[in-house]
């Protein structure tokens, strides 16, 4: 079923970075901004070809050091080093099972 997104409204500015618990529980309707932090969650990279070639996974799925200390020395730099798929699918992975 679909639904409309929100209608915009002159508070929505004041929304923060992550969506409210009372939102996620369902208690609380969405503000545009806050259906864009959820969809956006839900985002995942444009496949690529080299999805897979790089070697940047280790054997148990997870990623390696050296992809992470790479993308922390660029971040630094102010840099958005570019995530590929199946970086993203491990860290996602990785996160799920620290819960």
């Amino acid at each position: 079923m679909k639904t409309n997104w929100p209608t915009p409204l002159s508070r929505d500015w004041k929304d923060g970075t992550k969506i409210p618990p009372s939102v996620r529980k369902g208690t609380k309707g969405h503000s545009l901004a806050t259906k864009v932090l959820e969809e956006e969650e839900k985002m995942w990279p444009t496949p690529t070809a080299n999805d897979g070639k790089r070697g940047e996974i280790n054997e148990d799925g997870t990623v390696k050091d050296s992809w992470k200390k790479r993308k922390a020395k660029w971040a630094a730099k102010g840099v958005n080093m570019h995530k590929p798929l199946d970086i993203a699918v491990a860290l996602d992975l990785e996160k799920k099972n620290d819960k």
